[in-house]
């Protein structure tokens, strides 16, 4: 027997050796599953075989190979079991002492008054350099989704929103029961000829999951603002410290700080709590919803792996405890409110969609509407609201209308808006490139940016022939910039583009390359980089039919413009395939592993199985 051991312990030292000090051949091992696994467990081999010799060696003296092997394969499990046990058992007692018993309302809570939420992060106000306060200074906490939808549910009077970090310093810090910080801030809902501005919310802010779908939560928060709009505003007053109900949605830890992963120690790791908790001003307990979670050593000791290929190692196996099922998980605290409370969380979306619709055609209507009116934010919910096939007369010339207005100055959810009008999408045309080509000192970069992408989503065909004032646009680099969908359409034409597609790309690649090292440059590579993308798409979209670009494309690669980002772009790639260049003639990128045949039969794979709406888009 002594043999056998000594020849595991050898292979198995090896092992251990060879996967501690380079833990990335292990994963790269689990790629062809079974050498992955033997090397994970060589660790737990090399470890167990030599707690079993140091039994066996010295005691095989004393009464003989076999009992002393018998004694050995009994002894060494019971010390592994009793050694992991010590650490498993103060992990259950940690997370016993952790434990908070949920509450359950009989009822539904009827929040009123003055309310206090305490959250891991909260929106702050933005820094205004002008102000003249130290930008050390804590900025104020913002009305979040949180926050609105409290502060517009009935009997409520005021809400303090306090922020106490993603893991709060002790329990009592992460449900509210410490002093606000400085950054906390209330706010109340006054009669909208009661204030001169309103603040806005957030879409959700930390409502969290489970309150509805995306759609739902846009519809809400269209809601809000359409109030804020018409009927009501939010208001900043003096913070309150006193309040009739506290609303805390923490995470903490006790019992130290180290929670998750693999080491050497034996100790207990600390517990993590979340915890949802609605209290009245007076402390008492009216809702509780608590997830205690913790990793201990598993039993008996036995060494384990963890991670990623950058990552990856060993320690002691730990396995998690917790008070709920495997893989529970906290309510949110929307969802708490929308089962527990009286607070108004949902809204019809196609109502709601009707509804913003009509207040945007009266807020086109009135030239005393300025930008910063929340109506505008409904915008959203609108296109969102748009079904394909659905829009009628109305809502297409409602779309290039507010595409026009430069009182719009977010556009999110135009995609939604596109896709909707189908082939009638040509009608958004000319609104958007005049935008683009024209958007004032004030326009935001937000809107420009979303035009300039949704313009080469347009209906297929529908740039065939260049319109006078896109020649304009597009023949200026600065106007260009911000309109790359509209470089990407120009395949629309053919052959016939190819000229300026050439100029455009030359004139960016140049651009670029004399950017890359300056730092007065880096504002504007990436319109650069976006520019060359975008005229990479539209070679890729013509294939054979830009041929004749091939030249001049590999003669500016020649003259050094390319960087091996774009060089080794497996898009950049396959258009230049699709052009023509001669699949045997690339050089497999040095950073692809592989053989250079494997990555040219991938591209011929590709060439082979090449889809436009899915290999040539922004």
């Amino acid at each position: 027997m002594s043999k056998i051991l000594v020849t595991i312990l050898f292979f198995s030292g090896i092992g251990t050796f060879i996967c501690v000090a380079f833990p990335t051949i292990v994963v790269i091992g689990f790629f062809l599953i079974l050498p992955g696994l033997i090397l994970a467990v060589m660790p737990t081999i090399f470890l167990w075989t030599l707690a079993f010799s140091a039994v066996w060696f010295p005691l095989r003296e004393v009464v003989g190979g076999w009992a002393a092997g018998a004694v050995a394969m009994l002894a060494v499990p019971i010390a592994f079991w009793l050694i992991a046990d010590a650490s498993h058992r103060i992990s259950e007692a940690r997370l016993a002492a952790a434990v908070r018993p949920d509450v359950t309302p009989a009822q539904r809570i009827a929040i009123s008054g003055h309310v206090r939420i305490d959250v891991a992060s909260l929106e702050r106000e933005p820094f205004d350099p002008k102000s003249g306060i130290p930008p050390q200074a804590p900025r104020l906490a913002r009305c979040d989704g949180l926050c609105a939808a409290l502060l517009f549910a009935p009997g409520v009077e005021s809400v303090t929103v306090n922020e106490h970090g993603y893991t709060a310093a002790d329990e009592q810090a992460a449900i509210g029961a410490v002093p606000l910080k400085e950054s906390a801030r209330t706010f109340r809902r006054v009669p909208r000829d009661a204030c001169a501005a309103t603040l806005t919310p957030s879409e959700s802010g930390a409502l969290g999951n489970g309150i509805g779908s995306l759609t739902d939560l846009r519809a809400l928060w269209a809601l809000w603002n359409l109030r804020l709009s018409t009927t009501d505003c939010i208001v900043a007053v003096p913070t309150r410290t006193t309040h009739d109900f506290v609303i805390a949605d923490g995470r903490y830890t006790l019992f130290g700080d180290r929670q998750y992963g693999l080491d050497w120690s034996l100790l207990p790791h600390a517990v993590t709590v979340q915890r949802v908790e609605i209290r009245r001003g007076d402390g008492t307990v009216l809702l509780r919803k608590l997830l205690a979670t913790t990793q201990a050593i598993t039993r008996p000791l036995w060494v384990g792996g963890s991670g990623g290929l950058e990552n990856f190692r060993f320690g002691w196996n730990r396995a998690s405890l917790s008070n709920k099922a495997r893989y529970a998980e906290t309510d949110g605290v929307g969802k708490v409110l929308l089962e527990h409370t009286g607070v108004p969380l949902t809204v019809d979306p196609a109502d709601m969609a009707r509804r913003s619709r009509e207040h945007l055609q009266a807020m086109l209507r009135d030239p005393a509407v300025t930008a910063a009116d929340p109506g505008w934010k409904l915008l959203e919910n609108y296109f969102g609201g748009l079904r394909k096939g659905t829009p009628d007369a109305t809502d297409r010339n409602l779309i290039v209308a507010l595409i026009r207005d430069r009182r719009v100055t977010d556009l999110r959810g135009i995609w939604d808006a596109v896709r909707a009008l189908g082939s009638d999408g040509t009608v958004l045309r000319a609104a958007m490139v005049d935008r683009l080509a024209n958007p004032g000192a004030d326009d935001a970069r937000d809107v420009t940016r979303q035009l300039g992408r949704a313009v080469g989503t347009l209906p297929d065909g529908a740039f065939a022939v260049i319109a006078p004032e896109e020649i304009v646009l597009l023949a200026d680099p600065d106007a260009r910039r911000r309109a790359p969908g509209l470089v990407a359409r120009q395949a629309d034409r053919g052959t016939a583009a190819l000229p300026m597609l050439l100029d455009i790309f030359e004139f960016h690649a140049r651009a670029f390359a004399a950017k890359r090292n300056s730092k007065d440059g880096r504002r504007t590579i990436e319109d650069d980089s976006a520019m060359l993308g975008a005229t990479q798409i539209a070679f890729c979209r013509l294939g054979p039919d830009a041929a004749s670009a091939l030249p001049r494309l590999e003669a500016l690669d020649r003259e050094g413009l390319f960087w091996r980002g774009l060089t080794d772009s497996r898009d950049w790639q396959l258009t230049l395939a699709r052009i023509g260049k001669p699949v045997d003639s690339f050089a497999k990128p040095e950073n692809l592993s592989g053989t250079e045949e494997n990555f040219r039969r991938n591209l011929r794979n590709r060439l082979d199985r090449f889809d436009p709406t899915r290999d040539c888009r922004l």
